[in-house]
């Protein structure tokens, strides 16, 4: 049987067709292979230190008010009148804002409120950082988060 034969011809035209459609289905099994597991730990950056999210159960917050005389109350819990008033009777008090991340508190920041429009800032800007921790989380491509 030469190798030119007609005979031949078929098994080794075959056999060719056999390797470049095996080489086509590798190639494209290996570019449609794009799943990716993201594994990497998370961090979240602020003020100066650095805290690891991957471990992490639960994140919650919380606000705290301190008022002159040292009794701790829950603003989150008040209405706009009722911190008017708080301001007017007490004309200052410490607000805390606070991650919880599984029962460790991080003070995002704490500050003397003297008006109901600070009080307002200061929240606004809590619930954007609470908003940007929470879209952070769930990206699974993300590693690391500065908050201002």
């Amino acid at each position: 049987m030469d190798f030119f034969s007609r005979t031949a011809r078929p098994t080794i035209i075959k056999n060719w067709l056999y390797i470049v459609f095996a080489a086509g289905m590798s190639i494209l099994l290996v570019a449609c292979g794009s799943t990716k597991v993201y594994t990497a730990e998370k961090t979240l950056v602020y003020n100066g230190s650095l805290y690891n999210l991957g471990q992490v159960q639960q994140i919650s917050s919380k606000l705290i008010a301190e008022l002159p005389n040292g009794e701790i109350i829950d603003p989150g819990k008040m209405d706009s009148k009722a911190i008017k008033s708080l301001i007017k009777e007490h004309d200052s008090f410490t607000l805390s804002t606070v991650f919880l991340l599984d029962e460790k508190e991080v003070v995002y920041e704490r500050a003397t409120i003297d008006s109901y429009s600070d009080y307002t800032k200061r929240v606004k800007s809590f619930d954007s950082a609470k908003k940007k921790v929470g879209k952070f989380m769930s990206d699974a491509k993300s590693t690391q988060l500065k908050l201002d």
